[in-house]
């Protein structure tokens, strides 16, 4: 499957990434599993791993790890808006475009994002921004007194 994720060589073991499961659903990916053949049976020596990022979860991950988890991803939400086509042509049309790379980059630009040194991450701004919603809801609420018995004594304070 083409993919502008595609590269010749070894990969990177010190680049980081962030994948971000952007639809409705978790998505679980394998990865570890060795196996064997033994004539015509398989044989599963080591069992896979399996890594869940939930709906709308980021996760950091390794270049491996990354870029497999994005090809997959991708894959599976562009066969999810395939499924939605009616029109027979127009559906074989988008099923193949799955395996055009210029048409799988904007997924994977929305999916995977490298983390570079002196750059703010995806997951560091949505976590300021999760911790900026839930400051601005406890100023909305206001600082409504409180009563604190410490020993035989009643403190006031506010919250």
């Amino acid at each position: 499957m083409p993919s502008f994720l595609d590269f010749e060589g070894v990969y990177d073991k010190n680049k980081r990434y962030v994948v971000h499961n952007w639809s409705k659903e978790d998505f679980t990916q394998h990865f570890g599993e060795e196996s064997i053949y033994n004539e015509n049976n398989l044989i599963v020596q080591t069992p896979p791993k399996d890594i869940t990022i939930k709906a709308g979860e980021m996760r950091e991950f390794g270049q491996f790890e990354a870029y497999t988890f994005t090809k997959h991803f991708v894959n599976r939400e562009m066969l999810r808006e395939v499924e939605k086509i009616k029109d027979l042509k127009e559906r074989e049309r988008k099923e193949m475009s799955i395996n055009i790379a210029e048409l799988r980059k904007p997924y994977e630009n929305k999916t995977l994002s490298e983390i570079k040194s002196g750059e703010e991450s995806p997951m560091m701004e949505k976590l300021r921004e999760e911790i900026r919603n839930e400051e601005i809801a406890k100023l909305k609420q206001g600082n409504k007194p409180t009563k604190e018995t410490k020993g035989n004594k009643e403190f006031e304070g506010l919250e």
